[in-house]
């Protein structure tokens, strides 16, 4: 008797309220009636096709024999997009090293909580250390860091980083522009719990708002206003979130703030783009540890002039839309995904349009979770 063909590696399946299947080989997203999505999670290689059918026609009455004829019609379809059959491998992700660095420094920094990493800066210079400490962030001295990054500097004044891999950089200034890029990868790079291209922060009322967009959607720009007016903040780049609880992992680098934003913000021109949260709001709160589930999502595009739009998405586009922010689903596949489906179903997603203005705070701070 005919078999169902397997699933294809790196084929990810949402729930039935969403009915979505990611294909993390070809990078493609397919939305799924209620049958597809039945069928495809019951492509196993082993169930056949004959039992299946008669299962389904005992649920819905309708004749086996054109049950079966639909189910084949459909695995060739699903067999001509890639989502069963296919024996290509899945994407390996990238796996940045962990605490390597056996050799003992005189001099060990904080512990910069960076989305499921605890990176510790050492070195044998503490005013070297304490430099990037400062600029960091307070960090946090609970635990044990899961990587260390070594830094010197030479008697030229160039300061030598050494991570996974080594950067040397002119001067001290230049290493400042520099290190959240370098620190960002570990952010992008967790395994341990799914990743989102997002800033996130905490309204005054307690409610946990993370902001996914893509570079150039002005996420940065809009966190910094909503910390100067008194929001918390947990990051502008890549937030976590946990599948046991969906809460909100923090990753409190300086803002990636360029001349045009500071000088929206209010702030004096700079030659870095980078702006920690206490130059924005000197009595800013910068949450080192997760301060509770996602209670809102809020997908913002910044256009000039643009008028205030915010419209609530569907479980399906929310959920279409949370994948296209993620950093990391090949690193946490179908556990990932579930975490995704979770929050679509479950937490309300907004998508935002709006051209600034200094109403947006007192907007976004009565949106309903």
């Amino acid at each position: 008797m005919a078999k169902l063909p397997a699933l294809a590696p790196g084929v990810l399946l949402s729930g039935p309220d969403t009915a979505i299947a990611q294909d993390l080989v070809a990078e493609t997203l397919h939305r799924l009636n209620a049958s597809a999505l039945a069928l495809l999670d019951a492509c196993d290689g082993d169930t056949e096709v004959d039992e299946l059918a008669a299962e389904w026609s005992d649920l819905t009455g309708a004749d086996p024999a054109e049950v079966r004829r639909d189910i084949l019609k459909a695995v060739e379809s699903f067999s001509g997009l890639g989502l069963v059959g296919r024996t290509d491998p899945a994407p390996t992700p990238r796996r940045l090293g962990q605490a390597s660095d056996t050799e003992s420094f005189p001099v060990e920094g904080a512990i910069h909580p960076v989305v499921g990493h605890a990176i510790q800066f050492v070195g044998s210079d503490p005013d070297l250390v304490r430099f990037v400490d400062d600029y960091l962030g307070p960090g946090t001295v609970k635990g044990e860091p899961t990587r260390r990054f070594t830094i010197e500097e030479r008697a030229d004044g160039s300061v030598r980083l050494v991570a996974d891999s080594e950067w040397v950089f002119p001067d001290r200034s230049s290493l400042l522009d520099q290190v959240t890029t370098v620190v960002n990868e570990y952010g992008h790079e967790n395994g341990t719990f799914v990743t989102l291209h997002s800033a996130g922060l905490v309204r005054p009322d307690g409610s946990v708002v993370i902001l996914p967009a893509v570079s150039g959607a002005g996420k940065s720009t809009l966190a910094g206003l909503l910390v100067a007016a008194g929001w918390g903040y947990l990051g502008d780049e890549s937030i976590g979130i946990r599948g046991t609880d969906l809460a909100a992992v923090p990753y409190p680098k300086p803002l990636a703030l360029d001349a045009s934003s500071r000088s929206a913000l209010g702030l004096d021109p700079s030659d870095r783009w980078n702006t920690t949260p206490r130059e924005l709001n000197a009595n800013a709160v910068v949450h080192v540890t997760a301060p509770g589930p996602v209670d809102i999502v809020v997908l913002p595009t910044y256009e000039p002039g643009a008028t205030w739009s915010l419209e609530r998405l569907s479980p399906t586009d929310a959920l279409e839309s949370l994948i296209t922010n993620t950093l990391n689903l090949s690193a946490t596949g179908q556990a990932g995904m579930d975490t995704l489906d979770d929050v679509a179903t479950t937490v309300p997603t907004f998508r935002l349009v709006h051209g600034g203005g200094p109403d947006i705070v007192a907007r976004l701070s009565e949106i309903t979770p």
